[in-house]
C-alpha cells in the first residue's frame, strides 16, 4: 500500500512542462488562458508559474469539442492574488501537468 500511495504521488510530477500561453484579459472579471493542444472536455487543468510554487486547478474548454480542437481554454474569474496577478503580469509560459484528473461532469 505504501509503494502504490508514493507511486501515485510521484508520477504527477514526471508529466509536470513548461508550455507556451496566450492571455487574454476580456475584462475586470474575466482572463482567458489559451493553450495548444487537444484534451479530452470535462478534466480538470492544473497550472503554476513555477513548478515548485502554488497549483491552481481549472475547468478545461475545448473549442471545437473533441478531438478536433486543436486548443483548449481556461476561463478565469481574478478573485485571490495568484489569479489577479495574471491580469496585472501575464505569462508566456506557465508549468501544466500533462496527467488530468476528471472535472465536475465526470463526478455528477
Amino acid at each position: 500500500l505504501t509503494i502504490a500511495l508514493t507511486i501515485c504521488i510521484i508520477v504527477p510530477w514526471f508529466t509536470c512542462r513548461k508550455v507556451p500561453v496566450e492571455v487574454h484579459v476580456a475584462s475586470e472579471k474575466a482572463v482567458i488562458i489559451k493553450f495548444q493542444g487537444c484534451v479530452q472536455p470535462g478534466l480538470l487543468g492544473r497550472v503554476a508559474r513555477s513548478p515548485l510554487s502554488d497549483w491552481h486547478a481549472f475547468g478545461i474548454i475545448s473549442y471545437p469539442l473533441g478531438h478536433e480542437s486543436n486548443c483548449h481554454y481556461f476561463l478565469i474569474t481574478p478573485l485571490g492574488d495568484w489569479t489577479k496577478n495574471l491580469v496585472i503580469n501575464p505569462p508566456a509560459y506557465l508549468y501544466t501537468r500533462k496527467l488530468k484528473f476528471a472535472g465536475l461532469p465526470y463526478l455528477a
